[in-house]
């Protein structure tokens, strides 16, 4: 989160110089509308890790202030702690999801192909990067998400359905490298 508002205030500060006038009374609105998209969505980004809760960082917190004394109050609290992980395990997936990459790849096109339209050969450089870093910082935030409330999730449901102590990750890393005609693929699973 902390990120994302650099990068707006960057890109804000950015906006606004490029906003005044220089020794030629010449402004650039061109640069203005890229620096000012780009902290929009950075901001958007940010607001978002800030209102979507974190189950798994007050769950814990709330979960052990609970009692348990009695039977009863052993499975509320198990009750608790299971739909506590479900939701964290939900929004990681949602944090963590294919919505994230699609939604900076069509920032991207969106932003770079209005500036691309509107001003035609103003500053390329500017419109590559609206292009290119909405994707990638997106693509970033996605692949930096947490997975262990998932990954805890799957397990808990495994062994809620099985009845027996089911770790995914006992089997230990799996590698897998092929090569096709339009590319290769590495992929490390733990």
């Amino acid at each position: 989160m902390s990120g994302f508002l650099r990068l707006g205030a960057a890109t804000t500060y950015f906006a606004i110089e490029a906003g005044r006038p220089d020794e030629n009374g010449n402004r650039k609105p061109w640069d203005v509308f890229a620096n000012a998209y780009l902290a929009a969505g950075s901001y958007f980004v940010a607001l978002t890790h800030a209102v979507i809760p974190a189950p798994d960082v007050w769950g814990l917190k709330r979960i052990g202030k609970q009692t348990s004394s009695t039977e009863e109050e052993r499975r509320a609290k198990l009750r608790n702690a299971t739909e506590t992980l479900q939701k964290s395990a939900a929004i990681e997936e949602f944090m963590g999801g294919p919505l994230g990459i699609v939604s900076g790849a069509v920032f991207g096109i969106v932003g770079g192909s209005v500036k691309a339209a509107k001003w035609p050969g103003k500053t390329p450089g500017t419109t590559a990067v609206l292009f290119l870093l909405p994707p990638i910082i997106s693509t970033a935030n996605v692949l930096t998400s947490p997975r262990h409330s998932i990954e805890g999730w799957e397990s808990y449901r495994g062994i809620a359905c099985s009845s027996k102590y089911y770790d995914k990750g006992s089997e230990g890393a799996a590698l897998d490298f092929s090569l096709n005609p339009l590319g290769s693929s590495f992929t490390w699973t733990f």
